[in-house]
C-alpha cells in the first residue's frame, strides 16, 4: 500500500539558476539571462511533477526573487 504526497514548501533552485541570480546581484549580466533560467526551471518543475501524476502540480516558490 502506498501513501499518497505531495510537495510542500519551496522546492531548490537549479545550480544553474542560482549561478544566474548570483550573476545578477554581482551586477555581471541583465535581468534577461535570470528571468530566461527561472523560465527555463519553472518549466522543467512543472513538466517533471507533472510526469509523476502529483495531485497538485506547482513550482512551489521557484519564482520568487531573493532578497538581499
Amino acid at each position: 500500500m502506498s501513501t499518497p504526497t505531495e510537495n510542500v514548501g519551496s522546492l531548490p533552485r537549479p545550480t544553474q539558476l542560482q549561478e544566474a541570480i548570483q550573476r545578477h546581484d554581482a551586477g555581471e549580466i541583465g535581468t534577461e539571462e535570470p528571468e530566461k533560467t527561472h523560465d527555463d526551471a519553472y518549466r522543467n518543475t512543472i513538466t517533471r511533477m507533472g510526469a509523476i501524476v502529483q495531485g497538485i502540480v506547482s513550482a512551489g516558490r521557484l519564482r520568487r526573487l531573493a532578497t538581499k
